[in-house]
């Protein structure tokens, strides 16, 4: 093994003691879609999550309240790692949502991608039709899925080399290099590109969420286990849950906890703009209206998607089959002239439409609003609609985390 040394700034050491760091704040999403935030001092499939509330009081969720956890951790790994072996990792994102990290080695199975993991040096083994894409971890921007810097029209495999140019085909292996088919004027052609010279790679293999529970780390990967524990103090043990690992027992990491999600076999939380994105229409007197401004990154209870919304408008989405809760955020950007209402309603499939919540806004400084709205029996669509008064749409501009959806045994995600 190579001798390890910090990676300055991005990896830091830290200091091992529990008395002198301050516990860190988290956030717990609790199965009805609440979020809690607490002060956390350890976590685990046996425990639950057990820390202290705003006012310093004892608190504690059990694994079976938890739906999804969150700490605000300092991107760092407790004992540094090899900066040779960082830059050339890979950032694996496979189709049921986990995120491996890993040194790719030489195959001589087309069907397998292997390597090492870069916490364990453990050897990794994955079936090439459970990849959805793979990034240079040193480019990997948080959770964020290496796809997205794909053309989403693109309807093949697709590879993203060093020089921006993008090859399309169909992937054979991956290995020291990618092997991709392509065809050209009829004719059929493979290439072969080292992976030094690639900075990310697409599969079109289709998503397939998996229940169970899953970790996520300050190396950014995504980990499904049968159980973990953590605190500041000792960091992470757990146990692996899929037989990609070598070594599933129980094992140390260098990383931190960031979060904690669990998938359920009878019930599933989306981003609903991931699902079905909205269908966007000015409001007012208006017949244009800036687009908003988009964002996703990770949240307590998954991916989601921000907004910056700078004129008044209405958003519309689809809700799937069996949609029963929704949550959002709407913080307005009160200033001299802001004048409006904002609605949320939504329409059945027998056409009931349903106010779920409103609101006026004005010039006078208003909190965020974290919004947990029931969702009628057969809900079909969701509308968010920023409704400008006398004042017109001149500063009526709002922050939003768009909605995030709980679906209660459906079928319709599979």
């Amino acid at each position: 093994m190579s001798m390890r040394c910090s990676i300055p700034i991005l990896v830091l050491s830290l200091i091992a003691s529990s008395g002198i760091a301050e516990p860190n704040w988290a956030y717990v999403l609790d199965e009805q879609l609440n979020t809690t935030p607490i002060r956390i001092d350890e976590s685990s499939t046996a425990q639950g999550v057990i820390g202290t509330d705003r006012d310093g009081i004892p608190i504690r969720f059990t694994s079976d309240q938890i739906r999804g956890l969150w700490i605000d951790q300092d991107m760092v790994l407790r004992d540094g790692i090899d900066t040779d072996d960082y830059e050339h990792a890979m950032h694996v994102e496979l189709t049921d949502g986990q995120r491996v990290v890993m040194l790719i080695e030489p195959s001589n199975n087309d069907e397998l991608v292997q390597g090492k993991r870069l916490e364990s040096d453990q050897l990794v083994s994955i079936p090439i039709e459970r990849i959805r894409s793979i990034r240079r971890l040193s480019e990997t921007r948080d959770f964020q899925s290496p796809v997205s810097i794909f053309d989403a029209s693109i309807e093949d495999d697709a590879i993203r080399l060093s020089n921006e140019d993008t090859v399309l085909g169909f992937i054979i292996s991956i290995g020291e290099s990618v092997l991709i088919e392509t065809t050209s004027n009829g004719q059929t052609l493979t290439r072969n590109y080292p992976v030094d010279q690639i900075r990310a790679v697409m599969l079109q293999n289709p998503g397939e969420p998996s229940a169970g529970m899953y970790i996520l780390t300050t190396l950014k990967e995504r980990l499904r286990v049968s159980d973990y524990q953590w605190d500041q103090a000792r960091g992470i043990v757990a146990s692996l849950d899929d037989p990609i690992h070598t070594r599933n027992q129980s094992q140390s990491f260098n990383a931190e906890l960031l979060g904690v999600e669990v998938i359920s076999d009878s019930s599933m939380l989306i981003d609903l703009q991931s699902y079905s994105p909205a269908m966007i229409e000015p409001m007012g007197d208006q017949d244009w209206a800036q687009d908003p401004l988009l964002d996703v990154s990770r949240w307590v209870g998954g991916n989601r998607t921000k907004a910056r919304v700078e004129t008044p408008i209405s958003m519309s989405w689809n809700l799937p089959v069996g949609s029963s809760r929704v949550t959002m955020s709407v913080n307005a950007w009160n200033q001299r002239w802001t004048n409006n209402q904002v609605i949320i309603t939504t329409t059945t499939t027998d056409g009931v439409v349903q106010t779920l919540w409103s609101k006026r806004f004005d010039a006078t400084p208003t909190p965020n609003e974290t919004l947990n709205l029931e969702l009628p029996e057969n809900a079909a669509t969701l509308r968010f609609e920023i409704d400008p008064a006398e004042n017109g749409p001149i500063q009526d501009k709002f922050f939003l985390q768009l909605p995030m959806v709980l679906i209660e045994q459906s079928t319709e995600l599979q």
